[in-house]
């Protein structure tokens, strides 16, 4: 049986996600997120979370976050679940250092 969760638990659990990928990333660099299987894994499957969460956030909580691309959110999701051999590190990294940040911060000042 499916249980319906809110928005707000959804925004919860990027936020967490998102702070689970910092944690692990803490003193790292690009390479240590090539050299390490157990990181990317980690990296990835929490970036699934943020696009599986995404995928399922109503259009009304969306659009109080029109500067988030939520396409792109889920679509980043697919590509690591459907076409995991196509995943590029370089573009992961740039999602962690670059993306993640503004996303928490847009979700932050919502909440």
């Amino acid at each position: 049986m499916k249980t319906l969760i809110s928005d707000s638990v959804r925004l919860a659990h990027i936020v967490e996600a998102i702070d689970a990928i910092a944690t692990f990333i803490e003193g790292k660099t690009i390479d240590d997120l090539y050299a390490d299987s157990m990181l990317r894994s980690a990296v990835r499957y929490q970036l699934t979370v943020i696009g599986e969460a995404a995928n399922n956030i109503t259009e009304t909580t969306r659009d109080l976050l029109p500067k988030v691309t939520w396409r792109k959110i889920i679509a980043t999701r697919n590509v690591i679940i459907h076409g995991y051999s196509l995943v590029d590190e370089e573009i992961i990294w740039n999602i962690i250092k670059e993306k993640l940040p503004e996303l928490n911060a847009a979700i932050k000042a919502l909440r």
